[in-house]
């Protein structure tokens, strides 16, 4: 039988918000929304709670790759783009497709790094 993983806590989801925000530029449109991104990865979900987070911290690289690829394919509609494909890719291709996804999701496009 499956085990069910708890909900992620408010603690986990605001720091997933203070990382979307600082790298990102995308603020989820609440709490709820960006569960129902993250929940259903139930390992993305387990390598989280498996962490120890102290206030402020942010995601360490493994995580926050992880992360960055699930929203990625959620708003992006693709994974990732790797390094080889190159910041011109990355800034006038990918981030403006991934805001698009974003905002049409009811999301907040920001500026990165405004405070949550």
């Amino acid at each position: 039988m499956a085990r069910t993983i708890k909900p992620l806590s408010s603690t986990i989801l605001d720091r997933l918000t203070h990382v979307l925000v600082r790298y990102l530029g995308i603020r989820p449109s609440s709490p709820e929304a960006l569960a129902a991104v993250v929940e259903p990865n139930q390992n993305f979900v387990r390598m989280l709670k498996a962490s120890y987070w102290e206030p402020g911290q942010d995601l360490d690289t493994a995580d926050r790759s992880a992360f960055f690829t699930l929203i990625a394919l959620r708003f992006a509609g693709e994974a990732w783009p790797s390094q080889e494909q190159g910041k011109a890719y990355f800034t006038k291709t990918f981030l403006p497709r991934l805001h698009e996804g974003a905002e049409a999701a009811g999301w907040a496009v920001v500026e990165p790094g405004e405070q949550d």
